[in-house]
C-alpha cells in the first residue's frame, strides 16, 4: 500500500533493464544481454511534486512485470503497449486514455523532451512501415512499457534505440488532474469499463 504525505520518501526504483537493439528488419530483432543500469541520485525537476504519482507507477510496474506483449491484449495475460498506458492511468488515477496509440499521441498536450515529467506518455516510431509504441516517463530517462520483446518493462530513454526511434512527448493530463486522482488506494476499476480488446 503506498501512503501520502508531505514526508513521504520516494521509493527506489527498481533494477532498469536496458534494451539494446539492432533493428536489421522488423522480423530479426536481436537483443543483447541485459545490464543493470542505477538510477540517477540527482533529483531533476522534471518529476512531479506528488510522490503518489511516481510511487504508483513504481508498484504498478512490479504488479505487472514481465506480463508478455499480445497485441491487442489487456490482461495479464497479455498486453499491448497502448493497452498497458490505458490501463495504467484507469487503475492508479482513474483517468481516461483512449486505447491506441495513434488516438493518445493526440491527447493532451505536446512538449519538448526536455520538459518531461513524470506521468508524460513517450511516442516512438519504430519497426516495419515505422511502427509506433508508446510508454509512460517515469524520471532520469526512465520509461514503462509494454515491449514487444520482452512484455512489461523499465527501459532508458537515452538508450541507443530507443533515442533513434523517439518520436513526440505528450502530456495527457495536468499535475492538478493527476495530484487529484493519485490516492494512497489504488483505484482497480473493472476490466469491462476499459476498451474492449482490438
Amino acid at each position: 500500500m503506498i501512503t501520502g504525505g508531505c514526508g513521504l520518501t520516494r521509493p527506489t526504483p527498481p533494477e532498469i533493464v536496458d534494451e539494446s537493439i539492432h533493428q536489421q528488419d522488423a522480423d530479426n530483432l536481436s537483443i543483447e544481454p541485459a545490464q543493470q543500469i542505477a538510477p540517477s541520485p540527482v533529483q531533476h525537476e522534471e518529476t512531479r511534486d506528488v510522490p503518489d504519482v511516481y510511487a504508483g507507477l513504481l508498484a504498478h510496474f512490479n504488479e505487472w512485470q514481465g506480463v508478455p506483449y499480445r497485441l491487442g491484449g489487456l490482461s495479464k495475460k497479455g498486453i499491448d503497449c497502448s493497452g498497458f498506458t490505458q490501463l495504467t492511468f484507469a487503475r492508479l488515477f482513474d483517468l481516461s486514455l483512449p486505447r491506441t496509440t495513434d488516438a493518445q499521441v493526440n491527447t493532451g498536450q505536446e512538449i519538448q523532451r526536455k520538459k518531461l515529467m513524470t506521468g508524460d506518455l513517450v511516442f516512438f516510431k519504430t519497426g516495419w512501415q515505422r511502427q509506433k509504441h508508446v510508454g509512460i516517463y517515469l524520471q532520469d530517462q526512465v520509461f514503462l512499457h509494454a515491449s514487444t520483446s520482452r512484455g512489461v518493462m523499465l527501459s532508458r530513454m537515452d538508450n541507443p534505440y530507443w533515442q533513434k526511434h523517439f518520436w513526440k512527448a505528450v502530456r495527457p493530463f495536468t499535475e492538478l488532474q493527476l495530484a487529484a486522482q493519485a490516492a494512497p488506494d489504488q483505484h482497480n476499476p473493472p476490466e469491462s469499463q476499459l476498451s474492449g480488446e482490438l
